[in-house]
Order: C-alpha cells, then sequence, then structure tokens
C-alpha cells in the first residue's frame, strides 16, 4: 500500500518537474557548470554563459506566470540555483569567495526551514538566534563587488 502511494506521490510531481520555468532552470545549471569549467580556458565563454544564465532567471520567473506554472518546488530550485550562480561568482573572483558563498547558503538554509512564512515566524523562537541576525542583516551580496575587487 505504501510503496503504490509513493508511485501515485511520483507521478502527482512529475508535472511540477517538467514546468517550462524549471526546465529553463535546468538550463541554468547546465550554463552555470559550463560557465564553471571554461572559466580558466576561456575567461570569455566563461562570461557569456554566466550572463546568459542571469538573463534566463529574468525569463523563468516570467514564464511561470505566464504559463501559471509557479510551485514551492520552482521558487525553491530558482533559488537554489541563484545560490549556485552567486557562488561561482564569488569563488572565481575572490579569495574570500567561498565563505561569503557559506554565508548566502547559511541564509538560505535559514530562511527555507520554516517554509513560505518564513519572513511572518523570523522572530519565533524555532529560528535561532543566528537566523535572526543574519535576516536583519539582509544580507545579500552583491557579486558586483566581486569585479570591483582587485585580482
Amino acid at each position: 500500500m505504501k510503496e503504490q502511494s509513493r508511485q501515485l506521490d511520483f507521478r502527482s510531481a512529475l508535472p511540477v518537474l517538467l514546468y517550462i520555468p524549471n526546465i529553463i532552470d535546468y538550463v541554468r545549471i547546465g550554463l552555470l557548470i559550463g560557465s564553471w569549467i571554461s572559466y580558466y580556458p576561456s575567461a570569455w565563454i566563461s562570461l557569456i554563459s554566466y550572463v546568459v544564465s542571469i538573463l534566463l532567471d529574468a525569463v523563468d520567473g516570467m514564464a511561470a506566470r505566464h504559463w501559471k506554472q509557479t510551485s514551492a518546488f520552482g521558487a525553491w530550485l530558482d533559488v537554489v540555483v541563484d545560490n549556485l550562480g552567486r557562488g561561482f561568482l564569488w569563488c572565481q573572483l575572490c579569495n574570500f569567495g567561498f565563505f561569503v558563498t557559506a554565508l548566502e547558503w547559511l541564509a538560505f538554509v535559514c530562511t527555507h526551514t520554516l517554509g513560505p512564512t518564513w519572513k511572518s515566524n523570523i522572530a519565533g523562537p524555532r529560528f535561532s538566534i543566528s537566523c535572526r541576525k543574519l535576516r536583519h542583516f539582509e544580507f545579500e551580496p552583491s557579486p558586483g563587488l566581486a569585479v570591483l575587487h582587485p585580482f
């Protein structure tokens, strides 16, 4: 009985995995991996792949609203891909990039622990003090700072 219910859950979740905005995010992941791999052989190819990924970030949100294909998974996936992209940029361009990336992932984990109502529940006892302080700090580093960093 349990095995049968798992199959039904997977079948009902499959369409969400194939939503057009999610497919765009899968392409973005491929572009980011390509950008990471091509950084040292050709910084220009890496830059073009990264910029296309950024442009597709705007397209996936518009596509989700246009085709009414919004989902909790899609919102989560979009943030994960954004973090991967910024993490790539920080790690490639700055000596302290791994630290900044770790803080971004900490912020992601803290804010997504309580689900979609995390902003209204941030003062609650289930959030650790570090998560509350991180939220008040509004940690959202600008990749532009990494570009200005003297290599």
